[in-house]
């Protein structure tokens, strides 16, 4: 039995980054990160891989 990740698909590669961002940025990434049931990693990975809408002009409740 193996342990550890599955290997990555390819012409992926695993990328480690730490940033300093703005609070209302990390509050966003947790209200992607809540919202859609992903972890704030995956929420922050998505929003570099597919793009950020603007933080001001997400209605929330919507």
């Amino acid at each position: 039995m193996t342990r550890g990740r599955k290997p990555l698909p390819e012409g992926e590669r695993m990328v480690v980054l730490a940033v300093r961002v703005p609070q209302k940025i990390v509050d966003w990434l947790d209200y992607i990160a809540t919202a859609s049931g992903l972890s704030r990693s995956q929420a922050a990975r998505n929003a570099l891989i597919y793009g950020v809408p603007d933080p001001h002009k997400v209605v929330v409740g919507k």
